[in-house]
């Protein structure tokens, strides 16, 4: 998970090369603030994704054996 202050701390051709990971579209196109907020967006939906698909997962139950 990136912060703002991360991204922007990355020069531009590092940002394309996150962004390409992440799937982004035209990101060869975008500029420094376009990437930024859009690698942003992508990476608090695949964080949200994540967070209700762990939800979904049942828990384990214990499994108490007898001695």
């Amino acid at each position: 998970m990136y912060n703002i202050s991360q991204l922007s701390d990355l020069l531009v051709p590092e940002l394309v090369e996150i962004a390409d990971e992440m799937n982004i579209k035209n990101s060869k196109k975008l500029n420094k603030e376009e990437l930024i907020s859009q690698i942003m967006d992508k990476d608090n939906t695949m964080t949200d994704e994540t967070k209700k698909e762990g939800a979904d997962k049942p828990k384990r139950k214990r499994v108490v054996r007898g001695t």
